[in-house]
């Protein structure tokens, strides 16, 4: 089932500064947490000069969609 986020959402993420990717590991949405289990896509957006990337993720059997600031 895909449950679009489009609100803002608290994440736990890393940060590879060599590679300059940043990996979700879970998100807290509407007072639950979520372990994302895999990324399906990731779509970096610029605006203006706020960088946003959106995320595709899994968590469990649930599809997960959020953009990351």
């Amino acid at each position: 089932m895909i449950k679009p986020a489009h609100e803002k959402v608290s994440i736990i993420a890393a940060y590879d500064a060599t590679t300059g990717l940043a990996t979700p590991h879970k998100m807290r949405w509407r007072g639950h947490v979520y372990v994302i289990t895999c990324i399906a896509s990731h779509n970096p957006i610029w605006h203006g000069r706020l960088l946003t990337h959106l995320f595709n993720a899994y968590a469990g059997r649930s599809a997960l969609t959020t953009p990351i600031p």
